[in-house]
């Protein structure tokens, strides 16, 4: 009997089941072992060897659990991984996204000083000037929003200076920055070119 106290509770309820042995929820290890003990069917190698097959049982059960867990711990393991590397795909694809963005961006804002030379008040007559920054601007696909800060960026210091800022009328811009090329060019007449109403009227509603 005392091999029998050397092996755990659920292994020898499970000894008792398999010889028909009837066990209660009261029945103490001490208990199942008297049973056992005075069992018709006892025979202490024929129990020796069903307490080593459910020993062996419940060891597979066991090492079947842990590879389980393992799978699943895995699983989740991977899992993430696979997430997290969709995240950093995602993210890359947004900043590449975003830079190419401002590329294209800056070269546009930069395309226009690429094709056009910078106005010259003495050389050159404004409302033309105007009529071909316009055609330029709308043939490199230049949004009409960014029209302004591209004009001025071609224009001699001190002009786009003093035209930085105003928030006049049409006419009042109009005359106002006519009078700033007449004074560039010693007051020689300027007309508004019918080409350049466009972009006279972007500079006339856009503060900058």
């Amino acid at each position: 009997m005392a091999f029998l106290a050397k092996h755990r509770k659920e292994e020898l309820i499970a000894l008792a089941d398999d010889m028909g042995i009837e066990i209660s929820s009261n029945d103490k290890k001490i208990d199942i072992c008297k049973k056992v003990k005075d069992s018709p069917d006892f025979e202490e190698e024929f129990v020796r060897c069903c307490l080593e097959e459910i020993d062996k049982q419940r060891e597979e059960l066991k090492a079947q659990a842990e590879a389980a867990e393992l799978k699943r711990t895995e699983s989740l393991r991977q899992e993430r991984e696979f997430e997290l590397e969709k995240m950093r795909i995602s993210n890359a694809a947004d900043v590449n996204s975003v830079a190419s963005t401002r590329s294209e961006n800056s070269k546009n804002r930069l395309s226009l000083k690429n094709l056009m030379q910078k106005f010259d008040a003495q050389v050159s007559d404004i409302s033309m000037y105007l009529a071909l920054f316009e055609r330029q601007a709308r043939t490199a696909g230049i949004e009409e929003t960014e029209w302004v800060p591209q004009l001025i960026s071609l224009l001699p210091l001190d002009l786009a200076q003093r035209t930085r800022g105003k928030n006049a009328g049409l006419s009042q811009r109009k005359r106002s920055f006519a009078r700033q090329i007449q004074n560039e060019t010693g007051n020689l007449p300027i007309k508004i070119h019918p080409a350049s109403k466009k972009t006279w009227s972007i500079m006339a509603g856009t503060r900058f």
